[in-house]
């Protein structure tokens, strides 16, 4: 059976540029210390890793004790780094090769739950920062990914939202195998089908991944727009925001439910729209716009979470920015991804 391995974006690709709002802000080293282990307390060595600001993003592997000591250009306002484990070390002068793939992406996250971003905190007035990773153990995931009439789905991948681990498909029946699931922890899972921006998410509880366990059929409903959304990405003064390491070119759509989600890409030619166009077909409903891609990036995952636990008044209550769209309407909107990371990241 012809099998094909599929893996997320971020644990291929962090990359990053300036925002040209904050061009001309003072900018500050920091040295960013990462430790990484297994809950056992055994170094987890040779991890290539990026670490990444809105000035700046660099790339290194952990040592044989498990550590790596980088130093990081930031702005002088921020407050936060971001850690992105990576296939391969993306530092141009790195030769990549068959071992570090074999070693990250099929090896590493089939038994551990690395997690696609971690972040760390920079302290007021200090030049330096560490951050410890500690995965937990992983289980893996399988089934067969079927559409509303229980025919096989071949042009698609399944991936945990927020732990991008490799998706293996068969190309003739559907069948799917998803690694580096947290044992015993609720998990979303999210199908990318190939030519749409919309991902249905299959919400699963921690005694459905307390094993490596078959999910049978993955049911794929319909999707079935009926309106018509427009949003850009803005900064506080009206100017656009150039794609940065935070908000990883591009946004999502969260459905209130948590049932789907639209990933929309920066255009630059459009000025913060998306890729495709000027507007996107959605199913009418509520959506939280969330800066970086769902699947892949730290605030798709914690805003999934809260809306799985049915905290929509919580995002409210933070000011993460939403939309709500009627049966044959054609909606438009703007968002600053600065402000609305801010708003995510308030929410304990």
């Amino acid at each position: 059976m012809p099998k094909v391995l599929r893996a997320a974006i971020a644990f291929l690709i962090a990359g990053g540029v300036v925002s040209r709002c904050l061009a001309a802000t003072p900018t500050k080293d920091i040295a960013v210390t990462v430790k990484v282990h297994t809950i056992d307390g055994e170094p987890i060595a040779r991890l290539p890793l990026a670490v990444s600001t809105h000035r700046d993003q660099v790339f290194g592997d952990t040592d044989e004790t498990g550590v790596m000591t980088l130093t990081v250009s930031a702005f002088e306002p921020e407050k936060m780094v971001l850690v992105f484990p990576t296939a391969v070390n993306l530092n141009p002068d790195a030769n990549a090769t068959a071992e570090d793939l074999e070693r990250t992406v099929l090896g590493l996250v089939r038994t551990l739950a690395i997690k696609e971003s971690y972040s760390a905190r920079i302290e007021e007035g200090s030049d330096e920062c560490t951050i410890e990773l500690v995965p937990p153990p992983a289980v893996q995931l399988s089934g067969t990914l079927v559409d509303h009439d229980g025919r096989p789905i071949v042009d698609a991948m399944v991936w945990q939202v927020g732990n991008p681990g490799p998706c293996v498909i068969d190309e003739e029946t559907g069948e799917f195998e998803v690694g580096g699931i947290a044992r015993g922890e609720p998990a979303t899972l999210a199908v990318l089908l190939d030519g749409t921006p919309w991902q249905p998410l299959f919400q699963l509880q921690g005694n459905e991944t307390a094993e490596n366990r078959d999910l049978g059929d993955l049911k794929v409903p319909l999707h079935t727009p009926d309106a018509a959304v427009e949003i850009a990405a803005t900064h506080t003064d009206g100017n656009f925001v150039n794609p940065h390491p935070t908000s990883h070119r591009g946004f999502a759509l969260i459905r209130d439910d948590a049932s789907s989600v639209y990933t929309l890409f920066y255009d630059e030619e459009l000025r913060g729209q998306y890729l495709g166009g000027t507007s996107v077909p959605v199913v009418s409903g509520t959506y939280y716009i969330v800066p970086g891609v769902v699947n892949t990036m730290h605030m798709g995952r914690k805003v999934t979470a809260l809306l799985r636990d049915g905290r929509q008044n919580t995002l409210d209550a933070a000011g993460v920015p939403k939309i709500v769209v009627q049966p044959g309407e054609s909606k438009g909107a703007s968002f600053d991804p600065l402000e609305a990371e801010k708003a995510i990241l308030s929410i304990q």
